[in-house]
């Protein structure tokens, strides 16, 4: 009688033992589901952000063009300090953007181009935004070392628009590159 006991628990533990290894697997296939369901809406999430990031700076992009032409269609007034603290402010505005990877880096690169073209077409545009910008050399450093080499550059290649481009170009494109590893130093 032992022995018939002690089979009917074998075959008991051995049912039990097959229904917890069907449950188990049952709920492999649950989780596996799952974890499906949760990457196709990372995914989904992940391009919902881009997106939105896509947006975003395409409405910056509009407004800062928008508010450059505003200002430049009576002319470039660099004399006049009311218009001088407006467009300059318009810059620090876009260099932050930028700064902060909130804009397209090649609008900023052409915006750089036409900034080293307006540095050499006007005598006071730089003296203009020399000013402007030790107002906030303190609190911002960077961005009067990155105009300044705007500057650097605009008249070094005085004489050839091409080179002038090419250097702006590899200047943003550098500059932007020193902070890419490390948001911390933006």
């Amino acid at each position: 009688m032992a022995q018939w006991l002690s089979s009917i628990v074998a075959m008991v533990a051995c049912a039990i033992s097959l229904g917890a290894l069907f449950v188990s697997r049952r709920q492999a296939g649950v989780a596996a589901e799952q974890l499906a369901v949760a990457t196709r809406q990372a995914e989904t999430a992940k391009q919902a952000y881009h997106h939105a990031r896509q947006i975003s700076h395409s409405q910056a992009t509009v407004n800062f063009v928008e508010r450059f032409l505003g200002l430049i269609r009576g002319g470039k007034k660099f004399d006049d300090p009311e218009w001088s603290f407006e467009f300059w402010s318009l810059y620090t505005i876009e260099f932050y953007f930028f700064h902060n990877d909130m804009i397209p880096d090649f609008m900023y690169r052409l915006w750089m181009k036409d900034l080293a073209f307006i540095y050499l077409e006007s005598e006071d545009a730089w003296e203009s935004h020399e000013r402007y910008l030790k107002d906030f050399q303190m609190s911002y450093d960077e961005m009067h070392e990155f105009f300044d080499s705007i500057k650097g550059i605009a008249m070094s290649h005085r004489a050839d628009q091409a080179s002038r481009a090419r250097a702006v170009e590899r200047f943003v494109g550098d500059w932007k590159g020193k902070f890419a590893d490390d948001p911390a130093k933006r």
